[in-house]
């Protein structure tokens, strides 16, 4: 029992998983990886981290009845023998794979860790930690290597997941844990589903895995050592490829770290500029800092995404599992999630202030001298005359039937065919920035168009106001007076 204490805290040290002053939630099934991995944790809490606070979660999926029903007892039981507080909750998946014509493990997998990441939210957990074992890891490669995953579904479990979800048993064998168990003394579940071969994972376990250990007595080690190697293989890659996108697009950071989903903009060139294996890397991390996961997220869909890069016709796209389009508009790739869609904004913008908005920062300056020729550079700047223009000005999106008389034309136009006439993305163009009078409402400027004669500088004109916009390729807004 010792030895397997120190093994796995060591295996924490090593991946960082836990620091003294965590809260962290533990999800016990009652089966014996999570009744070990409770009692372990609970171990180190009282030998090696006194700070570490310990919260139970178990979520009674309701798939075996009176089973289920006495599994969320005993874990109660447990949690109440250790003096652990507990969090015991219970859904019908049955019923709601079903209905969402799902499948049912799967479905069981994505509420299980909903409810534990609610349940982590709730009480302010560092970490959540789940009892994944190198045997669950073993199982896990042979599974996505039979269904065809690249090196990142072969990567398996990962000892630590989004800075959040722990696997502290994964240096420990199944009948490691199984023989802790009997030292200790500890009782636990057993599933009866766990026997049933009509789970592929089960027939991996019972059929596949005593097949090869006929050739490698150590195969269960052989392959976790290979998830290892691969996961480090598939850190350096993905890392390349959040480089390569941070050199193009603004903020990727801020976007790494945000709750929400992102709209991100990225040019064509960045896929056709590298090796094939890398721009699947780049793909596949766009839609993960635009989504916020890659659930579902098969080779398929990277191949249809891929087939939008041989377009030349701007407005195709494709729709992604979770409501993510991706659009080609012109030379740029458009990662738009559901919930981006066009919904109205206003926001004022003052002299000395920017504003961050649909993948272009826009700043209000006074400027000396109005010298400043904004023709040139794509209608990227303006320069407008002072006294024309009230502060703080206001920044929406374009309303149907719009118009206003742009410089060195002789008549109104309307704001929709200027954005066509010069290449605004079809996707883009509900949400794009209008800087408008905050008085009159009457349109001053939009960011690639030419902006209204009525309110630019003229050659007498004494005192100017420069707007300008820079391209950051990242569409969330958020202020800056800097």
């Amino acid at each position: 029992m010792k030895a397997l204490l120190e093994k796995v805290f060591a295996f924490v040290q090593r991946n960082n998983l836990l620091e003294d002053d965590f809260t962290v939630v533990v999800a016990v099934s009652g089966g014996a990886d999570s009744v070990a991995l409770l009692h372990i944790l609970h171990a180190l809490k009282n030998e090696r981290l006194p700070g570490l606070r310990l919260h139970v979660a178990h979520l009674n999926h309701r798939l075996r009845k009176e089973e289920s029903e006495e599994d969320a007892a005993f874990v109660k039981d447990l949690a109440e023998h250790l003096s652990l507080s507990f969090t015991v909750e219970s859904i019908d998946v049955g019923a709601l794979a079903k209905q969402q014509g799902q499948n049912l493990e799967e479905t069981a997998r994505l509420l299980r860790y909903d409810f534990l990441k609610r349940v982590a939210q709730e009480i302010g957990a560092e970490r959540i930690a789940t009892g994944h074992t190198m045997d669950d890891q073993a199982e896990t490669l042979l599974m996505r290597l039979l269904r065809g995953s690249g090196p990142e579904g072969l990567s398996g479990i990962h000892p630590l997941v989004d800075g959040l979800i722990i696997r502290p048993l994964l240096c420990v064998k199944r009948e490691q844990i199984l023989d802790y168990c009997r030292e200790a003394g500890l009782a636990f579940r057993i599933d009866s589903t766990n026997l049933s071969l009509d789970y592929t994972r089960n027939r991996i376990r019972q059929r596949l895995l005593p097949l090869l250990a006929e050739f490698n007595p150590q195969v269960v080690e052989a392959l976790a050592r290979t998830a290892d190697l691969l996961r480090e293989e598939d850190e350096f890659l993905r890392n390349m490829a959040l480089q390569a996108i941070a050199e193009v697009c603004a903020d990727v950071r801020r976007c790494r770290k945000s709750s929400k989903p992102c709209r991100l903009i990225l040019p064509v060139d960045l896929f056709l500029s590298g090796h094939k294996s890398l721009r699947r890397r780049i793909l596949r991390e766009a839609i993960r800092l635009s989504y916020g996961h890659l659930e579902r997220i098969e080779m398929i869909h990277l191949q249809a995404v891929e087939a939008l890069l041989g377009q030349q016709k701007s407005g195709k796209r494709v729709v992604l599992p979770g409501g993510i389009t991706v659009a080609r508009e012109f030379d740029r790739l458009i990662f738009a999630p559901a919930a981006s869609a066009a919904e109205p904004y206003l926001y004022e913008l003052n002299e000395g202030e920017s504003l961050q908005i649909q993948g272009l920062k826009l700043r209000l300056k006074r400027v000396r001298k109005c010298n400043y020729s904004a023709k040139a550079g794509g209608h990227l700047a303006a320069l407008l005359d002072e006294k024309k223009v009230d502060l703080p000005l206001l920044v929406r999106p374009r309303r149907a039937g719009e118009r206003y008389r742009p410089v060195g034309s002789r008549r109104e136009k309307k704001i929709k065919d200027l954005m066509i006439d010069y290449k605004i993305p079809v996707s883009a163009r509900s949400l794009w920035p209008v800087v408008v009078a905050s008085g009159s409402d009457e349109i001053i400027w939009s960011p690639r168009l030419p902006a209204s004669a009525r309110f630019v500088a003229a050659d007498q004109t004494k005192s100017c106001l420069l707007i300008e916009a820079e391209e950051t390729l990242l569409g969330e807004a958020e202020f800056d007076d800097k």
